[in-house]
């Protein structure tokens, strides 16, 4: 049986910047096709309630507050009270209030809930000090009230089963996709002589951790070019830091998208990732689909992504340099890398999400 309506619901939604907004806009463009689909989301980085000029699905962008990095929406829980039962509501979980909000309605209203578990995130800030009695109270009961839960790697599931005490029979293991227009974007070789070509893509903010990635940066020998995409909280202090250690080579461009965002991916021979934590990024995904070799810290689950795609070391500066003037100095490494990396790519893919996301929608209206 076919749900009446599914509402993506997440808490940012593109133009605002983040891997989970990316991932809630892919499954709603592909869900679309077969489903009645809406995204729920807030006004919070978004200028119309339009998903964009190809969308075939609305966006509704509701007014919001946002309080210790957390958009508080008020007319969310009576929108979810007006759902249908045979309704299912997918939510991204990378926020508070969220999941919790849509586990209480569906208690009363009787639609069906998915938890979709993007990264368990450490506590920051002085707010970070209610984080582990959230988790504990709110964040598990919201989970486990869930019909199913989405983790993005076995490990992940394990973890969910292990922290929160998941049922094993109601999480699912479903990985992120890469559009197939970045399969097409690398290939560009490094000629002899010509600097390296490093790339990041991403939030700048705390987990990224930007300012490792300068410090390596400056101890690097090797002549290497620098083109940071992205924007965020960090981008000032980021941008202070690359003119404090004379980083000329270091350029900020913002947020890009679509061929925008492609160029940067045929320019670039590496893709750097200097985080403290991950899930499982799209940008990481698209780079390796691109061909880039990758260079990135062992965190999270990083190295079970990268696999024999990159040089994955431990998150400090002096392992860092090191990866980046290797492949700098040593272009047949470069080279295997990039062939590993492309391969690699061609393993994440957007329509077998949607597929496996739409025989589980299925399921639960059944």
């Amino acid at each position: 049986m076919t749900p009446r309506k599914v509402i993506q619901l997440t808490p940012y939604y593109p133009p605002h910047v983040g891997g989970v907004e990316r991932v809630a806009e892919a499954l709603a463009t592909g869900l679309a096709r077969n489903h009645d689909v809406e995204v729920w989301t807030t006004g919070v980085g978004g200028h119309t309630d339009a998903a964009g000029p190809e969308a075939t699905f609305p966006v509704r962008r509701l007014p919001a507050l946002e309080i210790a990095h957390t958009p508080v929406a008020v007319r969310l829980p009576r929108l979810l009270l007006g759902l249908p039962p045979e309704s299912v509501v997918h939510v991204h979980v990378a926020q508070a209030l969220w999941p919790e909000v849509a586990a209480w309605a569906a208690s009363r209203r009787g639609f069906r809930m998915v938890a979709h578990f993007h990264l368990d995130v450490d506590p920051t800030g002085p707010g970070g000090l209610l984080l582990p009695l959230y988790k504990r109270h709110c964040l598990t009961r919201s989970l486990q009230r869930a019909d199913a839960v989405i983790a993005l790697t076995h490990v992940q599931a394990e973890f969910l089963e292990a922290e929160y005490a998941i049922d094993p029979k109601r999480l699912h293991v479903m990985a992120n996709g890469v559009d197939p227009s970045y399969l097409a974007a690398g290939g560009v070789t490094r000629s002899p002589g010509q600097p390296l070509r490093a790339l990041f893509v991403g939030r700048l903010d705390r987990q990224k951790n930007i300012p490792r990635l300068l410090g390596a940066l400056a101890r690097v020998t090797e002549p290497v070019d620098v083109v940071l995409v992205g924007d965020g909280e960090q981008k000032a202090e980021c941008e202070s830091l690359r003119e404090r250690l004379g980083l000329h080579r270091v350029r900020f461009v913002g947020v890009q998208h679509g061929p925008d965002l492609l160029r940067w991916y045929r320019w670039a021979d590496i893709f750097v990732l200097p985080s403290d934590r991950e899930g499982m990024p799209l940008a990481l995904l698209e780079a390796m689909a691109a061909g880039l070799a990758i260079v990135a810290t062992d965190v999270s689950e990083v190295a079970g992504q990268v696999a024999n795609a990159g040089l994955v070391v431990p998150p400090d500066t002096g392992h860092l340099v090191g990866a980046i003037t290797a492949l700098a100095r040593h272009g047949q490494l470069l080279d295997d890398l990039k062939r590993r990396s492309r391969i690699r790519g061609r393993s994440f893919s957007w329509d077998s999400a949607v597929t496996q996301l739409s025989d589980l929608y299925e399921s639960l209206a059944a």
